[in-house]
């Protein structure tokens, strides 16, 4: 919203914010997957394991995160770390580690669908972006009730609040990463405190059904400003669910659009939910204006 203000000089008072949203049903801690992810990795059940998942591109810089990992690994060497993602980075990441005598305790599991089961069996996920926006991979992460340790970039800081979620580094600052990895994993009480706290951040402000509210209160925003449209009656009730949210969203896309940027919507610029296809679809009703 910021950058859409100062940057793209679009008044304030036009600007709407929709948070990401997390379904905290699939994201949810759970004892099971740290024994499963465990013996995935074929490491000791008694393993700690730090996370990060990123595209593997440059502006993910992790090579922030490896350089921290092998200094967590000089006074913590049971600990494991696992980098989920592909990207054009993957054989400048593997060949840094290629000679690395530690280079067991590293696993790079490329793309996977089971991102929920990893994240549950973690006891610390890192990010370590140049810049960012705000990556739903954090709110994941602490729905699952694990710390986080982010550079403070973007917005993350709205989500990794410092000392209470997570610990928050400057971008580029290995050493402040590494840091606060072992002070997460040193500290099992600390850790268990953020873990809970981030989980009530995203129950709280970031789940699926906060960011369903808010489509809701945009599209009620503009029904309501008659001076942009006019018709309501043309229109149903407000989505009360996230199926109903998913096919109002759809199809009223273009007038939400046009009643936001004065602009008809090309295809470039969209309010669309990222959830699964509704089974109660119907054909969207006229609107007129």
């Amino acid at each position: 919203a910021e950058h859409l203000v100062h940057y793209e000089g679009l008044p304030a008072e036009r600007v709407y914010t929709i948070p990401n949203g997390v379904d905290i049903n699939r994201f949810r801690p759970n004892h099971v997957e740290r024994v499963w992810l465990r013996a995935e990795l074929g490491i000791a059940e008694d393993s700690q394991v730090v996370g990060i998942v990123a595209a593997l591109r440059p502006e993910k810089n992790h090579g922030q995160f490896i350089k921290a990992a092998r200094e967590v690994l000089r006074h913590h060497p049971n600990t494991h770390f696992v980098i989920v993602g592909e990207g054009p980075e993957r054989a400048t990441i593997e060949e840094s580690l290629s000679e690395y005598r530690y280079r067991a305790h590293f696993h790079l599991l490329g793309n996977r669908s089971d991102t929920e089961r990893i994240l549950a069996g973690l006891d610390l996920f890192c990010l370590t972006s140049r810049n960012e926006a705000n990556p739903v991979s954090i709110l994941e992460a602490l729905a699952c009730c694990v710390p986080v340790a982010s550079t403070n970039v973007g917005s993350i800081s709205e989500t990794v609040i410092d000392g209470k979620t997570g610990i928050l580094t400057q971008p580029l600052k290995w050493e402040e990463t590494a840091a606060a990895m072992l002070g997460v994993l040193h500290d099992t009480r600390l850790a268990a405190r953020m873990g809970r706290a981030g989980r009530v951040l995203v129950r709280d402000n970031w789940s699926l059904q906060a960011m369903v509210q808010g489509y809701e209160m945009l599209i009620e925003s503009i029904f309501n400003d008659k001076a942009q449209l006019k018709g309501r009656n043309a229109w149903q009730r407000p989505a009360r669910s996230v199926s109903d949210a998913s096919v109002h969203s759809a199809s009223v896309n273009d007038r939400v659009v046009q009643g936001v940027s004065k602009q008809a919507d090309t295809g470039g610029t969209r309010f669309g939910l990222p959830l699964s296809e509704s089974a109660d679809y119907h054909a969207p009703q006229a609107l007129t204006s």
